[in-house]
């Protein structure tokens, strides 16, 4: 979420200069931007306390659940949280 916020602040500064010219009302954007992120960070839990219910179907990178520690690593989020076999 921190690093989300940074890149915004920083599109932000890149648009300034121009505001006066083409004002926009960015607190929809911001909005949007929240209720995302808010949804994936539900997502990742959701998927983590899934491998954590099922670790008897998440042992190795041939098993059931493999999809769901797949799209962790891909997305280069922590899953300490859950035992990988």
């Amino acid at each position: 979420m921190q690093d989300l916020k940074q890149r915004i602040e920083a599109a932000l500064a890149l648009l300034r200069p121009y505001a006066k010219d083409y004002p926009l009302d960015i607190k929809p954007v911001v909005n949007v931007i929240k209720e995302l992120t808010e949804r994936e960070d539900k997502l990742i839990a959701a998927i983590k306390k899934t491998l954590n219910d099922n670790l008897h179907l998440a042992d190795g990178d041939n098993c059931t659940l493999i999809t769901l520690k797949l799209v962790l690593r891909e997305l280069g989020i922590d899953s300490s949280t859950t035992q990988e076999g």
